[in-house]
């Protein structure tokens, strides 16, 4: 599959001072596939070391943390030479090795000949240990395949392009503006991880893709178990399950007492942070008022949750995917869960992590709030073709943006300071505010 993130491999490859690399992201969206492939088309040689399925490799970290050392413990174990120029060494799933993880700063400091990419499913658990190597590692974020790289798994190579490749906001014609809405609608049931979208291109079954789908909830509910400890575990299921359900309120801000009566912030923020550091639900916090920096004017308590995956949303929501897949008004299902979730995703894919939102005490709300050079737009998402833009108004009245966004089912539309994105047309935030637009 043909991941975007794989021209920034490419750029850390040529980086002349060159740190350790690691691949963050939630287990089962790909990371070991991508760095092997990386390995097989540009490199000559590929050593991995699985500290999951091979615990005792392990062992040659013990000792001491000498590069020259480890190397050569490597080199007999695996029986072959590791040649610094055209050898890529991956260490697989190196949370299981805190040592492995520890031994990342001698080889920035020491061994930065050595091309060394790890990839962890549980990393962002980890990132404030006394012995993590701040400071002395490259990270790159792996996500669930976002729309574009779900046209292209499917084969649809030049509507991919087209869309990425536009610069000005203008509308398609009708019959291809169509075509992007009927393969989103079948995104809304496959998702974005790569194995439920490898099954789908191969057998064109939504079925047999959600009987994936569970599976993988099923991975993530052993994960709770295995690494979080009993009493943690069973908080983190329940906020986990919990998450559609807050989602398909009209007022989406996470609500303990919905997971029980009489639940608090503190019983739960433990969990939460365990799925946050996990990358398997994102935060979107409320801001007080739109300035810079955004992060400095959220208010405590106020979040909204979304899932890694809107395939899983609705998976986990237990939503029939005929439901879903012959919907008429194919937005209306599940209110706009899916709508919001699938644009929060969309943005976190295409490098808009940090994600805000907004709400004035007359109960107008935005959805998103984004960042784009010197400016802070409000972004609207809207489940249908229509929908009024009352909130877009109010703060627009109150805080002049130079773009009100909307993203809903319409065409591309650019009139004055109003822009409406179509749902699969998220990747152009990337360009507003700038002169293309």
């Amino acid at each position: 599959m043909k991941r975007g993130l794989y021209n920034d491999l490419l750029i850390w490859k040529g980086e002349k001072d060159r740190k350790p690399l690691i691949l963050r992201g939630a287990r089962q969206v790909g990371k070991t596939y991508l760095l092997e492939e990386f390995g097989r088309r540009e490199f000559l040689k590929t050593v991995r070391l699985n500290f999951e399925r091979q615990p005792n490799l392990g062992q040659v970290f013990e000792k001491d943390l000498s590069i020259k050392r480890i190397i050569q413990e490597i080199e007999i174990e695996f029986n072959t030479k590791i040649d610094p120029k055209n050898t890529l060494i991956i260490f697989d799933e190196i949370q299981q090795c805190s040592k492995a993880v520890t031994s990342l700063k001698y080889f920035c400091e020491e061994g930065n000949e050595y091309f060394v990419a790890s990839a962890g499913s549980l990393l962002g658990l980890k990132v404030g240990d006394s012995s993590f190597p701040v400071g002395k590692v490259h990270f790159l974020d792996l996500y669930p395949l976002n729309f574009s790289e779900f046209l292209l798994a499917l084969g649809e190579e030049k509507l991919a392009s087209f869309l990425s490749g536009f610069k000005a906001i203008e509308p398609i014609s009708e019959n291809i503006h169509q075509k992007c809405l009927d393969y989103l609608k079948l995104y809304f049931c496959i998702g974005g991880m790569p194995e439920a979208v490898k099954d789908y291109a191969e057998k064109r079954d939504i079925n047999s893709s959600r009987d994936i789908q569970l599976d993988l909830l099923d991975t993530y509910s052993n994960d709770f178990s295995k690494h979080a400890g009993k009493i943690t575990a069973i908080k983190i299921q329940q906020v986990w399950e919990n998450i559609p359900k807050q989602l398909a309120k009209e007022q989406k801000k996470f609500m303990f007492a919905d997971i029980k009566k009489g639940a608090r912030a503190k019983e739960y923020e433990e969990a939460i942070n365990w799925l946050v550091g996990a990358r398997l639900c994102h935060k979107i916090q409320l801001v007080e008022r739109p300035e810079f920096p955004l992060a400095h004017f959220t208010e405590e308590g106020f979040f909204k949750l979304i899932l890694l995956d809107v395939g899983l949303l609705g998976a986990l929501s237990r939503i029939s995917l005929q439901a879903l897949f012959q919907e008429t008004d194919m937005f209306k299902t599940f209110k706009g869960a899916f709508t919001e979730s699938f644009v929060g995703q969309e943005m976190i894919s295409h490098s808009i992590k940090d994600l805000f939102y907004w709400r004035s005490r007359h109960e107008a709300e935005i959805d998103y709030l984004i960042n784009r050079g010197s400016s802070i737009y409000p972004v609207e998402v809207k489940s249908g073709e229509s929908g009024k833009l009352k909130s877009l108004k109010v703060y627009a009245d109150r805080y002049s943006p130079r773009y009100r966004i909307r993203i809903s089912a319409h065409n591309f539309l650019l009139r004055d300071d109003f822009i409406n994105l179509p749902l699969y047309g998220v990747q152009q935030l990337g360009k507003i505010g700038t002169k293309e637009d």
